[in-house]
């Protein structure tokens, strides 16, 4: 009996313990979850930096702001920028699909916000546009084509300005084309960076690229990878090729962005 009275107090004991441990242990995770958030708050506000003159000066005629906007049903997130709000606006439309790169100017500064009222809208389903209620049955390129011409005409409203610029890179280039293409009383002009035309002969000849490339380092092993996956016959692309195809490509130097390499216009 008193062996039993000891087990049993020994096991309220030990629970009393492992019980202060998970507190303390769930306490010091809640604060350094906060102290995480604060720290982050501080640093990402979510705020877009106004723009300054050399004295360090908020710019008299700038605008500078985070909006969002419920455009064919689905909220609309666009970050724009203007050294002058009077500039003629420029609608941007991203690359991907589903790559924003308005922080790629973080690194790469446009310096076109001297000239316009630059719009760097994400479109739905990407970055601030994001949301988990969009339906995958509207991520079509005619969905895609439509949202571009209608956030043309919210900014054009918003603007007071009847006709806007519309760039398009990569993805956006063939979006924007055919919004420009439909409805080509809404744009000043249209400019395309790296404008998509024949995606699949454009993979052909990074294909080609590659293999030149990586023969020309001695890197046997990656040539073997491609040519493991060829696609010069192919009318699309495989999914053993689509694994490897990011990686390889941004080694040998084709991609968005790299390190100590200036883009034409970022």
């Amino acid at each position: 009996m008193k062996k039993h009275k000891i087990i049993t107090s020994f096991k309220r004991g030990l629970a009393g313990k492992v019980g202060k441990i998970m507190l303390i242990s769930f306490s010091l995770i809640t604060l350094c979850i906060t102290a995480l958030a604060i720290i982050l708050l501080v640093q990402s506000p979510g705020k877009v930096n106004p723009l300054r003159d050399k004295n360090g000066n908020v710019m008299k005629d700038s605008i500078s702001e985070k909006i969002n906007v419920k455009i064919n049903g689905v909220n609309m997130g666009m970050i724009i920028k203007s050294e002058n709000i009077s500039n003629p606006v420029l609608l941007f439309v991203h690359g991907g699909p589903g790559m924003p790169e308005y922080f790629l100017t973080e690194t790469y500064p446009t310096g076109l916000e001297k000239y316009f009222t630059l719009v760097w809208w994400d479109q739905r389903g990407a970055g601030l546009s994001y949301s988990s209620d969009i339906s995958a049955k509207t991520m079509t390129t005619n969905q895609f084509v439509s949202d571009t011409i209608s956030v043309t005409n919210y900014l054009r409203e918003h603007f007071g300005q009847d006709k806007l610029y519309l760039m398009g890179h990569s993805w956006g280039s063939y979006i924007a084309l055919q919004a420009a293409a439909k409805s080509p009383e809404l744009y000043h002009a249209y400019i395309g960076v790296g404008q998509t035309s024949n995606q699949m002969e454009s993979e052909k000849i990074a294909y080609k690229y590659m293999i030149k490339y990586y023969n020309a380092k001695g890197d046997k092993k990656t040539v073997k990878k491609l040519e493991a996956t060829p696609i010069e016959t192919m009318d699309s692309l495989s999914d053993a090729y689509k694994k490897i195809r990011d990686d390889l490509m941004h080694r040998a130097g084709i991609g968005t962005t790299h390190k100590g390499v200036r883009q034409p216009f970022m």
